[in-house]
């Protein structure tokens, strides 16, 4: 019951797009005593099913501007291409 409480609150949270990721460690780690690692873990898949859904919901609302997109990907290529071979 305390994994459906926690997955309720940071699900809420995300969906204000105030950081639910913070709020699901802390929770895990005051509830459920889980190590980093696992706390980690399941953040990672916590923000990429997120992530997905509001990808999809976006993408129906028609909200995303694919122009604009196509310079921010290649913008950030190119930085990493910038950091990989100029600044490490």
């Amino acid at each position: 019951m305390v994994e459906v409480f926690i997955g309720m609150i940071s699900g809420i949270i995300t969906s204000l797009g105030l950081g639910g990721g913070t709020i699901l460690i802390l929770l895990l780690e005051f509830f459920k005593d889980v190590s980093q690692h696992i706390m980690q873990g399941t953040n990672l898949v916590f923000f990429i099913l997120s992530a997905m859904v509001s990808t999809f919901i976006n993408l129906r609302n028609k909200h995303i501007d694919f122009d604009a997109s196509k310079w921010m990907i290649f913008s950030g290529i190119c930085g990493r291409y910038y950091r990989k071979y100029f600044i490490s």
